[in-house]
């Protein structure tokens, strides 16, 4: 039985929208602007050129409750930031906690606020021919520039950290040795109590004095081994060092070089040489300037560029692809087409924490609908589209919502499926005059979630005992929803004052905000223009199709 077109246009509708989404994440899709589908083709032997530019904007971004929206530097702000922003200082946090035999505990450099916003300005040059009356070919060529104005900031008002001493910005050059002899001495002190333990010294075997022997060199080996981690000191060559240590003033500070008295004292008393040294502990706080620079000195992990605002001006995805009609009256008209999206935009860059590219670096493959139905007044558009991601290889950090900022040793070739794409839209309009029509618009937008997996199942290594990101964590929260709502203006005028037709020349606006979203997505508002001119190449016919 032959389809109808009804049936065709809703063949087409279900493969767009009906299947589900793999799995996805780029914050480029929600500054892509849904704009006016009048579903024309173009006549035999006409050239289209148009010009299409379009401007995003977004500074927050919308979270787990529908509407609820929190700002787009929330992931590196924080109250109290410690090891939420940098991994690397875990294990120094671990080692304290142990010291302290609090398990609550936590490094503290102050409050750390980051203000961004991100936009996206795309001027796409597009080209499309009518190759015969059904069949339209088209190639778009986007020059794109994306900006993400940012600034940190450090309020170490409530600090309680600063400088581990050994850090090479602490400028102590004193502190490598003080803190080795201290942990040599600590690790003498165990090495003579324990030979005692084995000469029959302290009542042994099976005395109190014994045992409280055994659980001092216990203690003296466990404190060497925290200070050791604390420090940094012994690490294997090119391990990065941890940036921070407690104030010698705080309660944490103050704490240590109190364990460190206390398990001299009890060393001197079973016989063993007294802890002679220092350990050293930074005397101030950490300023913005220690943050950054610890971000971007090799010496501690990162070698991360400045946090400040990033701007690239690059080409973006080149897009090829065609049209076919469904249906091509004047009043009621429909296509169908598809679109191979090609990688030749500039990815986001891992030596920055934040920034846009200007391309989502993989291929994409784009089948959708227009339809339009136009009376006298009214009029009635629609369009549906659904994006394959295709599988890619890149190298990027392995950085999650929990881990913002990650270290150089997180930068790992992965593979990568970003989610797939479907995007609906209606725009209901009204006819002002013969050639001006003015409509609403509501655009729904979804992608599936990312995934991403290490070559030859590998896993992240471990970093000064940071728990490494999983794929299950990168891909938390890269599925998202939204709904946008706006309107513009459509103008198109192919009618000389004596009623002929001509080749027409179309312009128009359009502005569209996110008015809800699931966690993560951007609230962004966009604004989008096109000017379009015709000229016939050859052949001839009604320049109205």
């Amino acid at each position: 039985m032959k389809p109808t077109l009804a049936s065709s246009l809703w063949i087409i509708a279900s493969l767009a929208v009906a299947a589900e989404p793999s799995r996805a994440q780029f914050p480029q899709w929600s500054t892509f602007p849904s704009p006016y589908p009048d579903a024309r083709l173009l006549p035999r032997g006409v050239l289209r050129l148009s010009f299409l530019p379009s401007y995003a904007n977004y500074a927050e971004l919308f979270t787990a409750e529908p509407a609820v929206t929190r700002p787009l530097g929330a992931d590196l702000s924080a109250d109290t930031a410690g090891s939420n922003l940098l991994v690397t200082v875990r294990d120094a946090e671990s080692a304290i906690r142990s010291i302290l035999a609090d398990s609550t505990y936590r490094l503290n450099f102050g409050a750390a606020r980051a203000e961004l916003n991100a936009d996206v300005r795309r001027f796409p040059l597009e080209a499309q021919l009518g190759l015969t009356g059904w069949l339209t070919l088209s190639v778009r060529v986007p020059i794109v520039k994306t900006r993400v104005q940012g600034s940190f900031r450090l309020d170490s008002t409530s600090a309680q950290a600063g400088w581990n001493q050994v850090a090479p910005d602490a400028g102590n050059a004193q502190a490598r040795a003080q803190i080795e002899a201290v942990i040599l001495q600590l690790e003498q002190g165990a090495a003579t109590v324990e030979d005692g333990i084995r000469g029959g010294n302290y009542g042994c075997p099976g005395s109190q004095q014994c045992i409280e022997a055994q659980q001092l060199v216990d203690r003296a080996r466990k404190l060497a081994g925290d200070l050791r981690r604390l420090s940094g000191v012994g690490l294997p060559a090119g391990s990065a060092i941890p940036p921070v240590a407690p104030l010698a003033s705080s309660p944490a500070g103050q704490a240590i070089l109190q364990e460190i008295a206390q398990v001299s004292a009890l060393l001197q008393s079973f016989g063993a040489p007294a802890i002679t040294g220092t350990y050293p502990l930074p005397t101030a706080p950490w300023r913005t300037e220690d943050f950054t620079k610890t971000l971007q000195a090799a010496a501690y992990g990162y070698e991360l560029l400045p946090l400040r605002t990033v701007e690239l001006s690059r080409l973006g995805d080149v897009e090829a692809g065609f049209t076919v009609g469904l249906l091509r009256g004047e009043r009621l008209r429909a296509s169908a087409g598809a679109t191979l999206r090609l990688p030749t935009g500039t990815n986001q860059s891992p030596s920055h924490a934040f920034d846009l590219g200007t391309g989502d670096g993989q291929t994409d493959i784009e089948i959708g609908i227009d339809a339009a139905a136009e009376s006298s007044r009214l009029a009635l558009a629609f369009s549906a589209r659904r994006i394959w991601q295709l599988p890619d290889r890149v190298t990027m950090r392995w950085a999650t919502a929990e881990q913002p900022i990650a270290p150089l040793a997180f930068l790992l070739d992965t593979e990568r499926d970003l989610g797939d794409v479907v995007q609906l839209s209606v725009h209901p309009g009204i006819r002002l005059n013969e050639a001006i029509r003015a409509y609403a618009s509501a655009y729904y937008f979804r992608k599936g979630e990312d995934s991403f997996s290490l070559p030859g199942g590998q896993t992240p290594p471990a970093v000064l005992g940071a728990s490494p990101p999983t794929a299950e964590r990168m891909s938390r929260a890269t599925a998202w929803r939204a709904l946008y709502l706006g309107g513009g203006i459509y103008y198109r005028q192919d009618r000389r004052a004596n009623g002929t037709r001509t080749l027409p020349i179309e312009a128009g606006l359009s502005y569209q905000a996110a008015f809800s979203g699931t966690e993560r997505t951007p609230k962004s508002t966009m604004l989008h223009l096109y000017l379009r001119l015709y000229y016939r190449l050859w052949g001839t016919g009604s320049p109205a199709n």
